[in-house]
């Protein structure tokens, strides 16, 4: 959220090389219907330049996001497993 009174704003974490739409909305109360509503202010498209040094690849993100569904899919293969052995076990000795 900028604030009204606001004219400049910075955006973070770009890729390099990488076109981007950025679109700016107002958002208002609606008198009419006592809702809120918004309002597209203006657009405008750009890329960012191929060997730009401020731009870089959150790579670090997507790796630990990978680490955690890894990590998460071993743990419930665990239980699965754990619950298997349980069955037959319960099943061979009746």
């Amino acid at each position: 959220m900028i604030p009204p009174s606001s004219k400049n704003f910075l955006v973070n974490n770009l890729a390099a090389g990488t076109p981007y739409d950025l679109c700016v909305l107002a958002i208002y109360d609606d008198v009419i219907t006592s809702l809120t509503a918004t309002r597209v202010v203006g657009c405008v498209q750009f890329t960012t330049e191929s060997e730009y040094m401020r731009c870089h690849f959150m790579q670090s993100q997507f790796l630990g996001g990978t680490m955690i569904i890894i990590i998460g899919g071993i743990i419930v293969a665990s239980v699965l497993v754990f619950i298997i052995i349980l069955m037959i076990r319960y099943k061979i000795w009746i």
